[in-house]
Parts: structure tokens; C-alpha cells; sequence
């Protein structure tokens, strides 16, 4: 399973910046830019955080399966 997440398009939309969502997560814009050029995997801290950042949202709203190029829920 390829979990991948929505989460960076999430915070373009609301106009923030790597440092706001670094902020928001309660994790450092290093390991923030490192998961988005895919040089380290989705962690529990990292969901942690974005159900932090992003509470208004559900699970499958911020990961998605990629595996074999089709987006499909996780079963959490």
C-alpha cells in the first residue's frame, strides 16, 4: 500500500505557507518537505499532525491508497 496524503493541497488552497502548516502539525518544515518529495514515508506523527492542522476532516479526506495509479480509501 502507497499511502499518500492531500494534505499539502489542503494548505495551498488556504493560502499557507510550509512554516504555517509546519505549525499547525506541530512538526518541523524539514520533515514536512522531506514527505512531500517523497523522501520519507507517512508516519503516525505525520497524521497525527494533520488531523491537528485539519480537524474539520476526515481521515480519507486527507490519505488515499495511490497503489497501481488509483486513489482509493485506506482501510484505517
Amino acid at each position: 500500500m502507497a499511502i499518500r496524503t492531500r494534505v499539502f493541497r489542503i494548505a495551498e488552497q488556504r493560502d499557507w505557507t510550509m512554516k504555517q502548516l509546519s505549525l499547525a502539525m506541530g512538526l518541523t518544515t524539514g520533515a514536512l518537505y522531506q514527505v512531500a518529495r517523497g523522501d520519507r514515508g507517512i508516519g503516525a506523527k505525520f497524521i497525527q499532525g494533520a488531523r491537528r492542522a485539519f480537524p474539520e476532516y476526515n481521515l480519507d479526506d486527507l490519505f488515499y491508497d495511490d497503489e497501481g495509479g488509483c486513489q482509493r480509501p485506506i482501510c484505517w
